[in-house]
């Protein structure tokens, strides 16, 4: 805790843990200021101000952060991002409003003379989802008083006899894909999901690091299907003919000899 000691009288408890975790992320990827702004588009100097609390960046910086350092749980990384920009003065503001004329900080109600209601956008926001929850309590409400799970006079109340009652259906969802976001750094090629050499991947694994294998391989000429981040039997054959391409053994394993062939090393 000494590290974070001179960010804790600054920073809300969100921002707080935002700060530790994309230092944490840095330290881990051991990418230099300098990598983190050639893969993210977001400067040098404006990621030494966010990792140093002095700053709190765009949700959209946060995802290229989350994944130019191979997070495994970017998700919960942009969770966090939203409970700290709902703490903040404003979304990608300074965290630390700075001291104006008089010891006020500046841009502060009492400088200004602004009222401290929440930005327009915030409580847009506040009110759609208020809305959303009355909606869904009348229906709730409604359901409640016709109670079709009750059965009268021999015969289900949901529906008539001889007619077959609608099953919600589970299938039919959008797949989640991924874009191929490709670009070289010392050498090696990357397409934005994940940046390991070494770990090993094969059928039955998902995640972003398999939507990596799966841009990768394609761009080598081997279609492995959906960018849907499941290594399923499209990708393992793709796998397989690109190490078989390349001389190594097809056994449809992504370890640290097929990382490097893909990544053009």
């Amino acid at each position: 805790m000494s590290r974070w000691k001179a960010l804790s009288g600054s920073l809300d408890p969100h921002a707080r843990r935002l700060v530790v975790e994309l230092r944490a992320l840095k330290d881990r990827s051991g990418l230099s200021l300098d990598a983190l702004a050639a893969r993210t588009g977001t400067s040098k100097s404006s990621w030494a101000r966010y990792l140093n609390g002095r700053g709190l960046p765009s949700r959209h910086a946060v995802e290229r952060f989350a994944r130019a350092t191979g997070a495994a749980a970017p998700s919960q990384l942009l969770a966090l991002w939203e409970l700290a920009a709902a703490s903040a003065p404003g979304a990608g503001e300074p965290v630390a409003a700075r001291a104006g004329p008089g010891g006020l900080a500046a841009g502060s109600p009492a400088a200004t003379g602004n009222d401290t209601r929440w930005p327009l956008w915030r409580r847009w926001r506040l009110g759609v989802t208020a809305a959303l929850l009355v909606a869904l309590a009348a229906g709730l409400l409604a359901l409640s008083a016709v109670r079709p799970w009750d059965s009268g006079a021999g015969q289900a109340a949901s529906a008539p006899s001889g007619t077959p009652t609608p099953v919600p259906s589970t299938t039919g969802a959008s797949p989640v894909t991924y874009p191929c976001q490709f670009y070289e750094y010392e050498g090696l090629d990357y397409a934005g999901h994940s940046t390991t050499l070494t770990t090993e991947f094969g059928l039955g694994s998902n995640g972003e690091p398999i939507a990596e294998v799966q841009c990768l391989v394609k761009r080598h000429g081997f279609d492995p299907g959906a960018i849907d981040g499941i290594f399923g039997p499209n990708t393992e054959a793709a796998v397989i003919a690109f190490q078989r391409d390349q001389g190594l053994a097809g056994d449809g394993i992504v370890g640290p000899q097929t990382w490097r062939a893909l990544r053009g090393g």
